[in-house]
């Protein structure tokens, strides 16, 4: 049997409604609050409609409003770490590296062998591994730089060549510190803005069905209302029930169903 192409039963409610969960809220509780302030010979029946279907779905949007602003705000506290490592915290680091192995010793050389940049350009992520992969050669290098200075001492040499060892070990250990706090904090602000991108992500595929649902409620109203109220003079009410201006449009919301960009910092 042949798809009947009539517009009467097309869901005029679904179709504006598909891009825009907004626009599903608004023309929602327009209708249900339009429905609270009629004579009750109209509304009969349909109140309750239209409430088993708007409050779940409420529910769902107010919890993925809430996960998007959760996410964002994950995203800024995690880009700003990143940025703040990358203009000051490395800077710090190298620098305490070098009071224990200064730049161009094959131990610098094996911390940093592309200097500062794997640290300040690329991607988020290969920056922080970058980091981690610094903070696993700082404690690689501390114990042959404890044993220079335990030998010194059990050798009596000079204070100085054994204050030279402790500044030393000193260094190192400074910056061993600031790359493993500065690691564990970014890990974990990262992790925390992949775990929010995933419930607010969880979020709104659960408000598509609820979506469809509420568009079904509104249609059946809309058919529920044209019965009752069905002659020439009595007609023009149906539509006061619902927003008109919310179901012509059809376009995305931009904030919505735009793709958030990945987390790339600006090079300092």
């Amino acid at each position: 049997m042949a798809d009947i192409d009539w517009h009467y039963i097309e869901n005029q409610f679904d179709n504006s409604t598909k891009q825009s969960y907004k626009r599903a809220k608004q023309q929602g509780e327009f209708h249900s609050n339009t429905l609270g302030n009629s004579p009750g010979s109209i509304t009969a029946g349909l109140t309750n409609r239209i409430g088993a279907a708007l409050t779940p779905f409420v529910v769902k949007y107010d919890l993925w409003q809430q996960k998007r602003g959760q996410f964002k705000g994950a995203t800024q506290a995690y880009t700003e770490a990143l940025d703040l490592f990358s203009a000051e915290g490395i800077e710090q680091i190298d620098s305490a590296f070098k009071g224990a192995y200064a730049r161009g010793t094959t131990q610098y050389t094996s911390a940093f062998p592309q200097g500062r940049a794997p640290f300040q350009e690329g991607g988020a992520d290969s920056r922080i591994t970058a980091l981690g992969n610094l903070k696993v050669r700082c404690t690689e290098l501390l114990p042959p730089l404890e044993g220079e200075l335990a030998t010194a001492q059990g050798n009596g040499s000079p204070q100085e060549v054994i204050d030279a060892s402790h500044l030393r070990v000193l260094s190192l250990t400074s910056a061993k510190n600031m790359a493993n706090t500065t690691w564990l904090a970014l890990s974990g602000l990262r992790s925390a803005q992949d775990d929010l991108e995933s419930e607010r992500d969880l979020a709104r595929t659960a408000i598509e069905p609820l979506r469809e649902a509420l568009a079904d409620a509104l249609y059946a109203n809309m058919c529920g209302l044209a019965q009752v109220l069905n002659t020439k003079a009595l007609r023009p009410q149906v539509a006061t029930f619902f927003n008109l201006e919310i179901l012509r449009e059809t376009g995305p919301e931009e904030e919505e169903v735009a793709p958030i960009p990945p987390v790339v910092p600006p090079v300092p």
